[in-house]
């Protein structure tokens, strides 16, 4: 009986993604906003049982096909012309974002240096779901498009491994270098190890089939099996998963492997499963956003939400300028205003909130609050301006 009453509360989850969606779409009013909102009212008034989306059943479950979905979709041959400011904003760009906030939560709130450090971590990484939500169904210029979805996809493999970096800190009260180099060396190159070896494997497998639901099969475990095998050995399942999907992406794509028709079924089936797991996503954002804590914080979430939104526009400003003097690659002014109004975070910095529970933090009660606040105040400000700063700054392109 649990288990038909959990398959309902799923099957109850998947009415409601159907529901917002259609209501969303015809009011031309964001999707993913209205899904944080039916989350939200779900936990307040929990009278439709939903699923229990614990931390460990998004990390296991969910997010390895949203990465490996969006790597499949990312431009890789536009990748490597773009790899610099790519690689500038996603992991530059995190780590001085993840300094700025941890100097803010320490001088500002009085948090201790950990708490401040974990805090920054949390709230750095940019979420992809929203912003591409809004791209679908608009023709944005590509090469923007590609440095949004570059940062958003790979900084979340930066503070995933930060967030590892700062729990062997706080479990051990310090950190030698060595054992810094070595979990940073084992997360991201065991990462990249893991997804290259994975990618390489499946396509080899689909080359020597013709099956079109063997093959897609093995891309499905492909997503899942790569990130749990590279954590079982240490390795940043999420760099793994990223990285296999880019090589999937990239050597199908070149070297093909998959007929026409399978083709057609592949982008349709993977444009299903990174649907349904976005959409679940945001509604584990919402069943997670616990009204009273944000009420409770209301005054040191202002004031860090309006830090971050300055923050984020220096750095954007900042590092384009920098690229400009090194590279001579000039970032258009539209496209700067673009990439700052692309700051939305999302459902990995509440889990990675989520997960400090136990860890005995003085402000963690804090910490989780000010970070649903983040997560909610830039998915409304930024998220419902969306189409006004794409229209403004000219980031889409005439229609064919």
């Amino acid at each position: 009986m649990a288990e038909f009453s959990q398959f309902d509360a799923f099957l109850n989850i998947l009415l409601v993604v159907i529901a917002i969606t259609l209501i969303t779409r015809r009011l031309r009013f964001p999707y993913t906003i209205g899904l944080i909102l039916a989350g939200l009212f779900a936990a307040t008034y929990p009278r439709i049982p939903l699923p229990d989306l614990s931390p460990q059943v998004f990390v296991s479950i969910l997010l390895p096909p949203i990465l490996f979905e969006a790597a499949l979709k990312l431009d890789v041959e536009g990748l490597t012309r773009e790899v610099d400011v790519v690689f500038s904003y996603s992991i530059l760009g995190t780590l001085l974002m993840l300094a700025a906030v941890s100097l803010f939560a320490f001088y500002a709130l009085d948090f201790a240096p950990i708490e401040a450090l974990l805090l920054g971590i949390i709230v750095s990484p940019t979420d992809p779901i929203a912003v591409l939500s809004a791209f679908k169904e608009r023709r944005v210029n590509s090469e923007f498009k590609l440095i949004v979805e570059g940062e958003a996809l790979f900084n979340d493999g930066v503070a995933v491994v930060a967030y590892s970096l700062a729990l062997t800190l706080l479990a051990n009260g310090s950190i030698t270098g060595f054992e810094f180099g070595s979990i940073a060396l084992i997360s991201i190159v065991g990462g990249v190890a893991f997804g290259i070896a994975g990618g390489y494997l499946v396509h080899f497998l689909i080359e020597r089939t013709d099956d079109k639901f063997v093959e897609l099969l093995l891309c499905f475990f492909l997503s899942f099996g790569i990130y749990r095998l590279a954590d079982e050995f240490g390795a940043s399942g999420v760099i793994a998963t990223i990285v296999a999907g880019l090589i999937i992406n990239y050597r199908i794509n070149k070297y093909g492997g998959l007929i026409d028709s399978t083709y057609e079924d592949y982008v349709v089936f993977w444009d299903f499963i990174g649907f349904v797991a976005s959409s679940i996503a945001f509604i584990f954002i919402g069943l997670n956003l616990l009204p009273e804590l944000l009420a409770s914080h209301m005054l040191p979430i202002t004031a860090l939400t309006l830090f971050i939104l300055a923050a984020r526009y220096l750095k954007v400003h900042g590092l384009a300028a920098l690229m400009g003097r090194l590279s001579e690659k000039a970032i258009p002014w539209d496209w700067r205003m673009g990439l700052w109004w692309t700051g939305l975070r999302g459902a990995v910095s509440v889990v990675l909130a989520l997960s400090i529970s136990g860890l005995g933090l003085l402000h963690g009660e804090e910490i989780k609050a000010l970070t649903f606040g983040i997560v909610l105040a830039t998915n409304v400000i930024w998220g419902l301006t969306i189409p006004y700063a794409m229209k403004r700054y000219h980031l889409t392109v005439d229609e064919p």
